[in-house]
């Protein structure tokens, strides 16, 4: 199907344009007091309702010869008959009321259409010169007649009859997104970009028209084409404003981001300040919905220029923070937060939100100094915050994973709580004070999130359990992971497993596959949990690598029956594990789905 054709659909669906035609009628005066209308009509929709079509007609009818005019008669008989595949029975009822009301557009509509549908091509063109005698110079009966033709005649009449209406209404730039959609049917694609281009008018309506053409077009190259030909226009000069902004919002939504862009900070700085600012809130909403967080960021620093308010400013640097989170840009989210930070009252619950989210973000790059001292005004200000913990564990794992441990000690020397318990357990077993450095993770267990403190609570275990040196291997790699080495340290713990001790290899080995397996090293986590299947099948770590071994496998059809072998082996060999249940419940699964 043809762009015209799909964006005049309606023609097509008969059914949904006699809905639609409703809207374009003009009640006569006088008309909602006609006794025994509304009845008549309710009559026939509750017959029609119940599939007495040929009662419905004939109560239709019955009101129609009463009532020549009456609307909603007209077009329930035009439903009723349509349903009976006996459309042009209408349209007698049609002409009658036009013969009272010339001048009712869905009714005229509604008479072409049925003309049509009989290929009473005479007799449409007859009708089609009725309804523009009404009003030479109005657009309306060619925009509505042409679609009419093109499926009757042809779109080289239907073009011509277009043609014809801009000559009436004296207007170059009149039915231009008509004739540009004929043209686009016949494949004219650059006189079709023309005229589409000199639709273009100052108001946002043309531009929204136009924007659903174009997305109507299915053929993705053929879409580029005609956006490429419409740009060309848009920019052609002499530029204008509505054109520029209507080229902005095709080539992002179409095109390019980028050339957008281009164009539109070239633009900004010739518009008036109120056209300015509106332009700036539609290219932020273009941008969201590209996805194109630089293009959010550039123009909320714009509108932060010329806010109206401090209220407005506040917002704005909010919008800022986020935005430039989203693109990367931490130091502009760090520049708008400190801002608005300075903007609202000390001591005030949302400053503190403010300062908190700041701090987030400098501990990410901020020097030690600054980090200390920013928490430290936190602090005096927010002595009672409960962010407070939060934030010193937060700095002091960035000052870890920058190789400042020192550093990280003094943060965490000034503030007690779960999270900078934590991180004091890595400390200490970062300098080998592995006993010291369980008891504090356990200390961190009961303000941790469940997840994160089964976690801790598995590694403070392990630890208890292991050799002086099994244990020695496993806070060295547990610190490595910490401070954003996961993968890496587990492949070191890996590597190490045959210099410990027997008893305590099986226990390294299922912690390196963890490691791993946590910081994106499925595969390898994998391997690891194969080695320890088959070194130490009775271990007690055996169960559960078992279990996370099938799960991988089982993520592709190639893997489902080797992940059934390892599930039946599992709860064959070790049926008073606790990750029995689990494995029957993941057994089960696979097999239903096999």
């Amino acid at each position: 199907m043809s762009e015209r054709r799909r964006l005049r659909a309606t023609i097509a669906l008969p059914l949904a344009v006699v809905a639609a035609l409703l809207s374009m009628v003009q009640p006569l005066r006088g008309q909602e007091a006609r006794p025994g209308e509304g009845q008549e009509l309710r009559l026939a929709g509750t017959l029609e309702s119940r599939g007495q079509l040929g009662d419905a007609e004939t109560v239709l009818r019955r009101l129609l010869d009463a009532q020549p005019t009456s609307v909603g008669g007209l077009f329930a008989l035009d439903r009723v008959l349509r349903a009976q595949g006996r459309a042009a029975a209408a349209l007698p009822y049609a002409r009658r009321f036009l013969a009272t009301d010339p001048s009712s557009v869905g009714v005229r509509y509604l008479e072409l259409l049925l003309l049509t549908e009989v290929d009473s091509l005479d007799a449409l063109e007859r009708a089609t010169e009725a309804w523009i005698g009404q009003a030479p110079g109005d657009p309306a009966p060619y925009r509505e007649s042409a679609p009419l033709w093109e499926r009757a005649f042809s779109a080289d009449r239907a073009l011509e009859l277009l043609r014809r209406g801009r000559r009436a209404a004296g207007d170059p730039a009149a039915l231009a997104l008509e004739i540009g959609d004929l043209l686009l049917t016949t494949d004219h694609v650059g006189e079709a970009a023309q005229e589409w281009a000199r639709g273009t008018g100052p108001t946002p309506q043309a531009g929204d028209q136009l924007r659903r053409r174009v997305a109507d077009i299915a053929d993705p190259k053929r879409r580029a084409h005609v956006v490429e030909a419409l740009l060309a226009e848009l920019e052609r000069a002499p530029a204008s404003v509505p054109r520029t902004m209507l080229a902005v919002r095709l080539a992002m939504a179409f095109q390019s981001v980028d050339h957008g862009f281009e164009l539109a900070r070239a633009l900004v700085p010739e518009l008036p300040r109120s056209t300015r600012r509106a332009f700036l809130e539609d290219l932020g909403r273009w941008a969201d919905d590209e996805r194109a967080a630089s293009v959010s960021l550039w123009t909320l620093g714009q509108l932060r220029e010329t806010a109206p308010s401090d209220e407005d400013a506040r917002s704005l640097d909010a919008r800022i923070s986020r935005a430039a989170l989203e693109s990367g840009d931490t130091v502009a989210a760090l520049a708008a937060a400190t801002r608005l930070a300075n903007e609202l009252p000390r001591r005030s619950a949302e400053r503190r939100r403010v300062v908190a989210d700041r701090l987030r973000l400098e501990a990410v790059r901020a020097d030690a100094e600054t980090l200390l001292g920013s928490l430290e005004d936190f602090r005096t200000e927010y002595p009672d915050a409960a962010e407070l913990d939060e934030l010193a564990a937060s700095i002091a794992a960035g000052l870890q994973r920058r190789g400042q441990p020192e550093r990280a000690a003094e943060v965490i020397a000034r503030v007690e709580g779960p999270r900078t318990s934590l991180e004091r357990a890595y400390l200490l077993l970062a300098t080998g004070d592995v006993a010291r450095g369980r008891a504090a993770l356990m200390g961190a267990v009961e303000g941790l999130a469940p997840a994160r403190a089964t976690e801790v609570i598995q590694l403070a275990s392990v630890l208890g359990r292991l050799s002086g040196a099994g244990a020695s291997a496993l806070a060295s790699a547990a610190v490595q992971a910490h401070r954003g080495h996961a993968r890496d340290s587990g492949l070191a713990l890996e590597a190490a497993v045959p210099n410990l001790p027997a008893a305590d290899r099986p226990m390294v080995l299922a912690e390196a596959a963890r490691l791993a397996a946590g910081a994106g090293g499925e595969a390898e986590a994998a391997r690891m949990r194969a080695a320890l299947l088959e070194g130490w099948p009775e271990a007690a770590e055996s169960a559960e690598a078992a279990l996370a071994l099938a799960r991988w496998r089982a993520r592709t059809p190639d893997g489902v029956a080797a992940a059934i072998r390892l599930l039946e082996d599992l709860i064959v060999r070790a049926p008073a594990s606790p990750v029995a249940p689990v494995a029957r419940r993941e057994l089960e699964r696979l097999k239903r789905g096999a």
